[in-house]
């Protein structure tokens, strides 16, 4: 049995099974062209570049990414509402110790962030499942039909020296602490 698969939609996914993952994904927005230019550029220079695929060219990107993400004014805040955002955290903690173990997350108005330890299944299933399942239940909600997530989602492999970072950008970043912390 294959234990690692690595698939592409725009942006390259490798995923092992019992993987430690960052994940962040988004709602369904338009990215304004001057930073979809910007990423573009970051993503296009280093796919290009062999040697910068690693820790510091995802950084760089990952960087603007979530600055964006952060900082934006225009685009629906859909997460921000009490209702929305209690449905994903049930769903989050549904699948803790079933398809992973979930360390921490945190829900901004427009993204979440979430880092998860032993997949049992591949990612692109788990997240799969996550979104048709929160965007179904988060229109149902809002009275609203049509596209709620983004269909790609930022993922990396969390190996021993990316796991102090990613704890503590979120916990820095959002004071989200660890999950066993969380009422």
């Amino acid at each position: 049995m294959k234990t690692t698969i690595i698939y592409r939609r725009k942006l390259p996914h490798i995923q092992p099974l019992n993987g430690d993952f960052f994940v962040t994904f988004r709602l369904k927005i338009q990215l304004p062209e001057d930073i979809a230019d910007k990423l573009n550029k970051i993503y296009q220079g280093n796919k290009n570049n062999p040697s910068n695929l690693g820790w510091g060219a995802y950084s760089e990107y990952f960087r603007e990414y979530d600055s964006f993400l952060d900082f934006i004014k225009s685009g629906p805040k859909y997460l921000s509402d009490k209702k929305i955002a209690n449905m994903i955290i049930e769903s989050l903690h549904f699948r803790n110790g079933r398809e992973y173990e979930l360390v921490c997350y945190t829900i901004m108005s427009n993204h979440v962030h979430m880092v998860v330890l032993n997949t049992s299944k591949y990612l692109f299933k788990i997240m799969h499942s996550l979104k048709r399942y929160t965007a179904f239940e988060a229109n149902r909600l809002l009275n609203r039909e049509g596209s709620f997530w983004q269909r790609e989602y930022t993922d990396r492999i969390i190996r021993n020296d990316w796991k102090d970072w990613s704890y503590s950008y979120l916990d820095d970043k959002y004071k989200v602490g660890p999950i066993d912390n969380r009422t």
